[in-house]
């Protein structure tokens, strides 16, 4: 929103994470619900960079 010249509160972005959270909740019950009902699970463990904020570098991670 920055970018496009809009200045948003912190308030009003920590409500919007609050609000989602809330309406996605169904949606990870849902998933945790049917991975437990899986015979087996599975999952992908391959590393990527990510940016680490102190030093404004990529780390894997």
């Amino acid at each position: 929103m920055s970018r496009q010249g809009i200045d948003l509160d912190r308030s009003t972005l920590g409500d919007w994470v609050g609000r989602a959270s809330f309406e996605l909740r169904p949606v990870f019950d849902a998933s945790i619900a049917n991975l437990k009902r899986s015979t087996k699970l599975f999952m992908d463990e391959t590393r990527a960079p990510v940016l680490d904020r102190g030093s404004r570098k990529t780390k894997t991670g």
